[in-house]
């Protein structure tokens, strides 16, 4: 996992090659990791969500998130900071690299 900072937040991406690091941090992609990557990490915390039978509301309480965040996260069009999937990720009880781990992601 790589790490970085642009424009004053900081971004977690398992995809990035290290040339791009110079040219990520002068201009701030759209999502700090590629859309499927933001899909199973929604996908999962979604599932991770209904397994404990937790409302939507109730892990945003518990992680002290807004709702809209936790319905574009879900979606996997969000762009959440770093430290808003440490937040869902203790919520949950898993590690943020579990949210990102594919094997967890069934196809429905």
């Amino acid at each position: 996992m790589i790490y970085y900072e642009a424009h004053g937040t900081l971004y977690a991406s398992f995809m990035l090659k290290q040339y791009d690091n110079d040219r990520i941090a002068r201009r701030a992609p759209r999502s700090p990791f590629p859309p499927e990557e933001s899909v199973v990490f929604g996908n999962n915390v979604e599932r991770l969500r209904t397994d404990e039978d937790l409302s939507k509301m109730k892990l945003c309480k518990m992680a002290d998130i807004s709702r809209p965040t936790l319905d574009a996260i879900e979606r996997g069009s969000g762009d959440p900071k770093l430290s808003t999937m440490i937040k869902i990720a203790k919520a949950l009880g898993v590690t943020v690299e579990e949210l990102f781990d594919h094997r967890w992601w069934k196809h429905c």
